[in-house]
């Protein structure tokens, strides 16, 4: 994601998908969500090219994870610990399973023609992927950074 697209800082807590089909138990095993900020504009072919020497912090793990939607709906994860996004450089949300029960899960998603904003691949320990130019609906939940000090003293905002 962009940027410009999330528009401020904050602790993000939850990352969502919106499915577009319905789905009855699409199952995914050994599943890890991370994200990273980057200063790159569209992605490379290369994982770790692309985390432009960032480390990616790890937000939800799962040993077999069971997905069941309704039609256009969001699905998501709760973060295991919240992801600290600085506001200023773009987000990488990377999912990776090893195995599933076969059972796709179609998500919207919008087109980012010329930019590759999409890299997938079909094996887990990958290190390089095939390009896309889209990129899937996603929606995040964030919990507000606080405001830095200022000479009156510190002042906390706290945003649902």
């Amino acid at each position: 994601m962009l940027a410009s697209e999330l528009r401020f800082a904050g602790d993000v807590t939850r990352v969502e998908w919106n499915a577009s089909a319905a789905v009855a138990g699409a199952g995914f095993g050994d599943v890890e969500i991370t994200l990273c900020e980057t200063s790159l504009s569209q992605l490379t072919t290369s994982f770790r090219g692309n985390y432009g020497g960032n480390t990616p912090a790890l937000i939800y793990r799962n040993s077999w994870l069971l997905v069941t939607t309704t039609g256009d709906q969001w699905f998501g994860f709760d973060c295991s610990a919240p992801f600290a996004y600085g506001g200023s450089k773009n987000l990488i949300i990377e999912m990776r399973w090893r195995g599933d029960n076969e059972t796709t899960v179609t998500s919207w998603h919008f087109d980012t023609r010329p930019a590759f904003r999409n890299c997938a691949v079909g094996t887990y320990a990958a290190e390089q992927g095939k390009l896309g130019t889209w990129c899937s609906r996603h929606r995040l939940t964030f919990t507000a950074a606080g405001v830095a000090p200022t000479s009156l003293g510190r002042i906390k905002t706290f945003l649902k």
